[in-house]
């Protein structure tokens, strides 16, 4: 009896943890926000302040600054730019011209967007205090007042802010919030940035294994290909992006739908294994024809078999972007292009702005104006921020993505790849 008892409460405790039974074929979780504590390498949002934002007109015009402040800028970190802009083209404060133009750039259809207005941003106020230290204060509660929020000094701002905003739900704004935390990167005071620190998380059970299943996202879009999606159990720690795969067990789950917010997941079990073009490093990248500015159609990856081929989704108005390629990608170009290597840019741009741009930066290799074209492939990439790269191997697979293919550890990988012979010395005597 006693034994009886002892199960018993086991299997209550067990059915109270709230772990969700997964579906072999499906997993459809649902998670739960927080803030994330733990340290981890993140990056940073950068955005321009309201007086040197092109679209101030999204934005509302007035706000409660801090009484005493020198030099004050005025900053909206915007979590869903094109429902901000539709809404302001409804509201008749741009242009339908403006607004229709960059909808048919991005491929998007304006019904994903509604008229209803909602606070889809968040802001943040700078200024110079009576001690001379640069200050920061974030519109935690959204009330456009910033004298009843927490000032701190930006230098030394280690703690996280909560901040609230609005989402859109199929037909109606939804209230959520995140926690993030202002800086200042050395050399670059143009822009205010923002580290987000906020998770998701669950646990679910699969073929009698355990896991605790949470994204991380790098901005407040968990859709976005820079998202961490980590299964973890006793003795495994898998990771992903969104639309990537998970081998969970013997089976591998793709990522295929991911709520903006973070709250839902579903991972969707591949039958056909060899179909599995992805984003992630060892599979194949996804392929997709496109006409380059000069004319020529391109079928990729298959037109650059047998090459290295540098991926580069990037923009003319990102300002690293503009950096590598001015001063990183030409001489690395001259150096190994002899020897099979290549570099793709697919900039998020039209072909006159890629002219105006390579009228002061020569583009030797191959460039894509993605907003011309029929085919996006910054949508088949879930590309949401510059530069995003990909390095592709002679045989098609992907063999780095991300920030490791910038500046000098790009140069090493290649040197490496590529092995440059060392000049020979003559021996004497």
């Amino acid at each position: 009896m006693k034994n009886c008892i002892i199960l018993f409460i086991f299997a209550c405790l067990a059915g109270c943890t709230g772990r969700q039974q997964a579906d072999t074929d499906v997993i459809r979780l649902t998670l739960t926000k927080s803030q994330d504590t733990v340290s981890r390498p993140r990056s940073a949002s950068g955005f321009l302040s309201e007086e040197k934002n092109p679209f101030p007109s999204i934005h509302p015009e007035t706000v409660t600054r801090i009484p005493g402040w020198k030099n004050s800028q005025l900053y909206y970190n915007d979590i869903d730019f094109p429902q901000l802009l539709f809404q302001a083209y409804k509201a008749g404060r741009v242009s339908q011209e403006l607004c229709m133009e960059y909808f048919r750039g991005w491929g998007r259809d304006t019904n994903s967007c509604s008229p209803v207005e909602r606070k889809g941003y968040f802001a943040l106020l700078t200024g110079e205090g009576e001690d001379g230290l640069e200050y920061v204060v974030a519109d935690g509660n959204g009330n456009f007042d910033f004298t009843d929020d927490r000032v701190q000094p930006l230098s030394a701002a280690t703690s996280p802010v909560k901040v609230v905003f609005e989402r859109f739900d199929g037909n109606r704004p939804v209230t959520d919030s995140s926690w993030i935390l202002p800086k200042r990167l050395s050399g670059d005071e143009a822009f205010l940035y923002v580290q987000y620190r906020e998770k998701t998380e669950t646990t679910f059970s699969l073929e009698g294994k355990n896991y605790i299943c949470r994204m991380i996202p790098s901005g407040l879009q968990y859709g976005e290909q820079r998202t961490s999606i980590e299964c973890e159990s006793s003795d495994t720690l898998l990771k992903c992006a969104p639309n990537e795969y998970l081998k969970l067990g013997d089976a591998y789950y793709k990522a295929d739908s991911v709520g903006d917010d973070g709250r839902y997941l579903r991972l969707s079990r591949v039958k056909d294994t060899a179909s599995m073009a992805g984003t992630q490093v060892g599979f194949p990248p996804i392929p997709f024809t496109v006409t380059a500015t000069d004319g020529r159609i391109l079928r990729f990856p298959g037109d650059f078999k047998g090459k290295y081929v540098l991926l580069d989704f990037w923009a003319t108005t990102c300002g690293p972007c503009r950096d590598e390629i001015r001063n990183v990608y030409p001489a690395l170009y001259e150096r190994y292009k002899a020897q099979g290597f290549e570099i793709l840019g697919i900039a998020a741009d039209n072909a006159a702005d890629i002219a105006a741009f390579s009228r002061t930066v020569p583009l030797p290799w191959p460039v894509v104006a993605e907003r011309d074209q029929q085919t996006k492939p910054g949508r088949l990439y879930n590309i949401n921020g510059y530069p995003s790269l990909f390095l592709i191997s002679p045989g098609g697979r992907i063999l780095y993505k991300g920030d490791i293919l910038r500046g000098e550890i790009l140069k090493m990988i290649l040197d490496r790849i590529f092995k440059p012979e060392q000049p020979k010395t003559e021996r004497l005597g």
